[in-house]
């Protein structure tokens, strides 16, 4: 009987151990994910291009209106800025916009596109950003940025920004080139077919 009953026992131990690896095989995954990959290459040009207006019209613009001048009456609602006292708040809308949207949608679009005229226009816009941090006039993280594994990224100075700014405009500008070089091979290639025995030769 002792036998019988260690050896159901046992059974029943095996057998209940196998069976729970199956149900909590895929406890974690999420059937309505969805992945950077299922999203279409221009949707990360349009997220920034809408948090760079955000950005370009945002607070940080309005109070150097204020300090320029262009914007008066203003003293009363906004005493604090007017006597020089800003705080971080002020700022914190323009530095999410700038780096969450303008350069980690950027950043995406440039890993997962394989369009050309993508990745150059988001060469550009990685340019504008840098022109904006130069701006500002502070030293700002850019190298770091936007890296999932980086939690307190170094801040670059203005020196190393500018030449970043350059680069990125450099590589920007052959992207662009090559590919206006596809689209203009591509339309010669057509226009020959399209053409019925007939060779056109332009270039």
């Amino acid at each position: 009987m002792k036998k019988l009953y260690t050896k159901s026992l046992l059974a029943l131990l095996i057998i209940f151990s196998f069976s729970c690896e199956d149900i909590n095989e895929d406890i974690n995954s999420n059937p309505n994910d969805i992945l950077i990959t299922d999203v279409e290459d221009k949707l990360f040009l349009t997220g920034a291009q809408l948090a760079n207006i955000q950005l370009q019209l945002g607070h940080l613009n309005r109070i150097s209106g204020m300090y320029s001048g262009q914007l008066i009456g203003f003293s009363s609602l906004y005493a604090n800025i007017y006597g020089m006292a800003l705080s971080t708040v002020e700022s914190n809308g323009s530095w999410n916009a700038l780096y969450v949207g303008v350069l980690t949608n950027m950043r995406q679009l440039q890993n997962n596109s394989k369009q050309t005229l993508l990745v150059g226009i988001a060469e550009l816009w990685k340019v504008m950003l840098l022109e904006l941090l130069h701006l500002y006039g502070v030293e700002s993280p850019y190298s770091e940025a936007g890296n999932p594994e980086i939690s307190d990224p170094i801040f670059d100075s203005q020196v190393s920004v500018y030449n970043a700014a350059i680069q990125k405009l450099n590589s920007g500008y052959l992207l662009f080139s090559l590919h206006l070089q596809l689209v203009f091979l591509k339309t010669l290639y057509l226009v020959e077919i399209r053409i019925n025995g007939l060779k056109l030769h332009i270039l």
